[in-house]
């Protein structure tokens, strides 16, 4: 290498054998505001930061940070809620440096005096800094190379006598894409492959065909210059015409080959300490840790369990119960989805209303009122009838103290509204109900093609000549008015044609131009249920008029 005589280069061993490497596969979606996965941080039941230990989570980049932060935060016990912000506390470039300083005189703080629970920072806690009392960390990070993976595994337990834990989190399509490194012809020829320990195991062909192989296979650039160093002389050997130089296309980052070969070994269920050491030629490439997820196994914690009085409130609370709503108050989807849009609106108003902060800018109205207290509230939305209830609901809202009261008043005036909707809405299909009927009444009766009707109103009955005082000459809604009409008997009251014209406005003012432009007159359909009102009318008007005993004549003229 160039250097003098009797000079030694000691290279010096990278591996921590007081951290056990647990590798994980995502099971969740870690794209939106919701991370299952991480729910082990914040164990329920909790009084105070010291009883848990310390975490440190690496995130890919600020915007994800803010989502895993508020999500952690929302899963804190109402008792800690006011604290949110000191128990989980974010690390990142774009603090101001009253937050920074804060920051990190937290994360410095041990036992008793420890005020945080979870930090959660991209990569700017990655290296300079040895964090005292760090149980473990959490890389939820896109690692591109197993250098930056080592690095951030390397953070926890800096202390002598301590040991720690480093979670490392893949998804499943860099599960896949490690596999496929492994079959390929780059990684069979790759000597760094760690064995199988039994001879009659193999490498599988198939791995979990929920997320799709890539579609290039991913090669070790030390293992393909041969390959293109070939391609070249052969290029070289046939002439090929000039072209135009074509700027380069911007490729996405591949990951290392190095870091597939640790993901290949765990999804081979082969140590993975073992498979780092024998990449970078540590002492021990002989025998396995005994302490990584591979040797010792993995109980992977599961998320909480839907607590179901947030989801369904209890009959206790809310004095209901769900069976015994009528059905036509219970809101459709269309319904809930308008409650919901309402609501983020709302939410938007609210934030703006908060005095300004160094994240303002930063979390949007999802983020401040997160989904899942949007389901908790319009899970059974008209049963929220009192604050008592409201609050039951979204009690782990981070800022329910704050702006609570002003989304229950908001919420209060859209349960109002949707019940009286679902009411109007109730009366418009009894009345269609009530058509329906009435039209296949009339229907079956042959009175669909009336024409025209005409009422007459024959004369009152005579007055009672008996001056003793009587219950029946006393003038009431059933007896004869005191003063009738001189000549009823010729009181004849006709309904125009043209109220009889069924169809729209525009086709009645269609037919209307047609008589005019032409001598044909157009056929014309009678309104059955005009006709039934219509007379129905003549008849209470008559009997308002000349008492019940009188009974009208109802003429009908059929066209």
């Amino acid at each position: 290498m160039g250097f003098r005589a009797g000079f030694h280069l000691e290279k010096q061993d990278c591996e921590r054998r007081n951290v056990a490497l647990i590798v994980r596969v995502i099971r969740y979606t870690s794209s939106g505001l919701v991370f299952l996965d991480l729910e082990f941080l914040v164990p329920p039941g909790i009084t105070k930061a010291s009883d848990v230990p310390k975490y440190l989570v690496f995130v890919q980049s600020i915007e994800q940070g803010h989502r895993v932060v508020n999500y952690l935060r929302s899963l804190l016990p109402a008792h800690l809620q006011k604290d949110a912000r000191k128990l989980i506390r974010h690390h990142h470039s774009m603090a101001c440096p009253e937050c920074k300083a804060e920051g990190m005189e937290s994360l410095y703080k041990c036992g008793e005096d420890r005020d945080c629970l979870v930090h959660v920072s991209t990569d700017v806690l990655t290296v300079g800094v040895d964090i005292p009392g760090l149980a473990g960390v959490v890389i939820f990070d896109k690692i591109q190379s197993l250098s930056a993976l080592l690095q951030r595994a390397g953070r926890p337990v800096r202390e002598r006598g301590t040991s720690g834990f480093a979670y490392i989190y893949v998804s499943k399509a860099n599960m896949a894409e490690a596999m496929a490194y492994l079959n390929s012809e780059a990684g069979k020829g790759d000597k760094r492959v760690l064995e199988a320990k039994d001879p009659t195991s193999y490498v599988p062909e198939t791995v979990d065909d929920s997320e799709p192989l890539p579609n290039s296979t991913r090669v070790n650039p030390a293992e393909d210059t041969p390959a293109r160093d070939s391609e070249n002389t052969q290029n070289t050997t046939t002439s090929a015409p000039k072209q135009k130089p074509v700027a380069p296309l911007k490729t996405a980052h591949k990951t290392c080959a190095s870091l597939l070969l640790v993901f290949a070994a765990h999804a081979r269920n082969r140590c993975v300490t073992r498979q780092i050491n024998i990449i970078y030629r540590n002492p021990e490439v002989d025998r396995d840790c005994g302490r990584c997820s591979s040797c010792v196994g993995d109980s992977v914690p599961k998320p909480r369990e839907t607590e179901t009085s947030s989801a369904q409130p209890s009959q206790d609370v809310t004095g209901l119960e769900v069976s015994k709503v009528p059905g036509y108050m219970k809101p459709q989807n269309k319904d809930l989805k308008t409650v919901t849009a309402k609501l983020e609106h709302a939410a938007y108003t609210l934030r703006q209303s908060q005095p300004a902060c160094p994240d303002a800018l930063l979390i949007s109205a999802r983020i401040f009122l997160p989904p899942n207290i949007v389901t908790s509230i319009i899970t059974d939305f008209l049963l929220i009838e009192s604050e008592e209830v409201f609050f039951e609901r979204v009690r782990d809202w981070k800022y329910k103290d704050e702006f609570g009261g002003g989304l229950w008043n908001v919420v209060k005036i859209l349960a109002d509204d949707l019940r009286s909707e679902l009411i109007t809405r109730h009366d418009e299909n009894l009345e269609k109900q009530r058509i329906a009927r009435l039209h296949k009444w009339i229907v079956s009766a042959g009175l669909e093609h009336i024409k025209r009707v005409s009422l007459k109103l024959g004369p009152p009955p005579p007055r009672s000549l008996s001056a003793a005082p009587s219950i029946a000459a006393t003038p009431t809604n059933d007896s004869v008015p005191p003063h009738p009409p001189e000549n009823p008997a010729n009181l004849t009251t006709k309904i125009p044609p043209t109220k009889f014209y069924a169809g729209s406005p525009k086709r009645k003012a269609a037919g209307q131009s047609q008589r005019k432009g032409s001598s044909k007159r157009p056929k014309r359909t009678v309104s059955v249920q005009l006709y039934y009102i219509t007379v129905y009318s003549y008849i209470s008007a008559g009997q308002r008029k000349y008492g019940a005993c009188c009974k009208p004549k109802i003429i009908i003229h059929y066209g």
